[in-house]
């Protein structure tokens, strides 16, 4: 879909655009350097019928790859316009994960124009939250006390344990409510490239687990990119000889998906991972 862009007002520029024929051209880094306005960094709206060919009269035309190429640019651009503090907190915003600059721009001018109370209520929930959450110092996991709850829980089969990446991953695979055994937090995956060695990783703690909480089998669930299969095939010759069984979570077709929508390596996979019907 062709996207458009409210043109603005001033003119163009030097070097940066031309008129011909009452309309504009303007080159990608002009479509990133203007605004819609001082609070909004674009306002979109999808082209009519048939308006997605030639040059548009009343539209600067755009495709979504401009948008994504120079939302940082125009970030930077709007930011300039907005009081220093605001500035900052958007760019604050910015850093967490899944927040892009909109989503960052909004959620900052809802918070200034909110109530000083609740916002001291959210900043105080953020700062309580870092400095009471820590990491289990047996299975990794996040947690307020030592052990975590999940280690500490009795009724949960300790002879099993779940090798995840990281510590979102517990609460993934808690969801799913079909795992009853104990996990064990990795922190990262084996990646020569990125600079992280099996020694950077809590391998030796997995090991030391082994020795002395009678486990006999590692699930091992991590990802099936080149790390985690890497990963996978080295702590599987690194514990096999260590008492323990060491199996993987099957890899294939997700519920409710079709063989259509599956690409060659996921069907390969669900194919080695088949089992008999019962």
């Amino acid at each position: 879909m062709d996207y458009a862009l409210s043109p603005h007002p001033g003119p163009l520029p030097r070097g940066e655009g031309e008129r011909s024929s009452g309309s504009w051209k303007i080159s990608n880094a002009v479509l990133a350097a203007r605004t819609w306005s001082s609070t909004k960094l674009w306002k979109l709206f999808p082209l009519p019928e048939g308006e997605g060919k030639g040059e548009g009269k009343a539209f600067f035309r755009m495709s979504r790859n401009v948008v994504d190429q120079d939302d940082s640019r125009v970030f930077h651009h709007a930011m300039s316009s907005l009081p220093e503090p605001i500035a900052s907190l958007i760019a604050a915003l910015n850093r967490l994960p899944g927040i892009g600059p909109r989503s960052a721009e909004r959620i900052a001018l809802h918070l200034v124009q909110a109530e000083g109370e609740s916002v001291r209520q959210l900043a105080q929930a953020i700062l309580t939250a870092r400095e009471r959450i820590q990491t289990c110092s047996s299975c990794g996991a996040l947690t307020e006390i030592q052990p975590c709850a999940l280690c500490a829980d009795p009724r949960r089969d300790g002879t099993v344990v779940c090798l995840v990446e990281q510590p979102v991953d517990i609460i993934s695979i808690e969801k799913s409510g079909t795992f009853h055994g104990k996990y064990h937090v990795l922190g990262g995956k084996i990646s020569p490239l990125n600079g992280v060695e099996p020694e950077d990783l809590r391998i030796t703690e997995l090991e030391a687990r082994l020795g002395k909480e009678g486990i006999k089998e590692i699930i091992i669930a991590l990802g099936t990119d080149v790390e985690g299969d890497a990963t996978s095939f080295y702590l599987a010759r690194r514990l096999t000889d260590k008492g323990a069984t060491i199996s993987r979570i099957a890899h294939g077709l997700p519920a409710g998906s079709g063989l259509e929508f599956a690409d060659e390596l996921t069907l390969s996979h669900a194919l080695e991972g088949r089992r008999e019907i019962k």
